[in-house]
């Protein structure tokens, strides 16, 4: 099962032992082929209709999607997301229903944060996936969350893929999205800052779709 290995250094086959064993995705089936981040790589699957596996950033693929939400306005910030750049991300945190959302044209397991400023605040917050028809809590385990609060510290959210994950459009843009809402006001001490965003190669899930 051959695999094209593309780098800033030239390009090489290398072949699979055995050909990968498919597995359901968010209501697809797709090869899941995982590996430790690598600098300046991309794989691309090796037959036409077979899942093409993005680009990798130093830490692993880079966010398709990243829009804030303040109750009123969407404001895209996946140029944001996907760069270094300290403190430009910062999720909207004074009313009810404020929250940030993350996507990808493909289905995805875990999001890898680094914070450029701890949040300090009071209030709840919920993880939610579109369903085809409306958001449902999604279960996460949240390592940016201190006492349950999302992006108090750097850290690695992640989940189970939901079997009836649907596309949906936010912000004029239709891909797999989750996002992190505000379930009541919240009083805030120190205001959430996000440097970067990515998604965590080792564990992330590709569906192809």
């Amino acid at each position: 099962f051959p695999v094209t290995i593309i780098g800033s250094g030239g390009t090489a086959t290398i072949t699979l032992t055995t050909q990968p064993t498919k597995r359901p995705v968010s209501g697809d089936v797709a090869y899941v082929i995982t590996h430790e981040p690598v600098k300046n790589f991309r794989s691309i699957a090796p037959a036409a209709g077979e899942p093409i596996i993005p680009s990798l950033t130093t830490d692993g693929w880079p966010i398709g999607g990243a829009v804030i939400y303040d109750g009123s306005n969407y404001t895209d910030k996946t140029a944001e997301a996907n760069s270094s750049t300290a403190n430009d991300v910062i999720p909207p945190f004074a009313a009810e229903n404020d929250a940030i959302y993350i996507g990808h044209e493909s289905g995805f397991a875990s999001v890898k944060v680094t914070m450029g400023t701890n949040g300090n605040y009071t209030g709840t917050a919920v993880f939610e996936y579109y369903n085809g028809s409306s958001w449902a809590t999604l279960t996460v385990t949240d390592g940016t969350a201190t006492s349950g609060k999302p992006w108090t510290k750097s850290g690695t959210i992640s989940f189970n893929a939901p079997s009836d994950w649907a596309k949906t459009t936010v912000n004029n843009t239709n891909v797999y999205w989750i996002r992190c809402r505000l379930t009541a006001s919240p009083t805030v001490t120190t205001a959430p800052k996000i440097n970067q965003m990515w998604f965590n190669s080792s564990n992330s899930i590709v569906t192809g779709k």
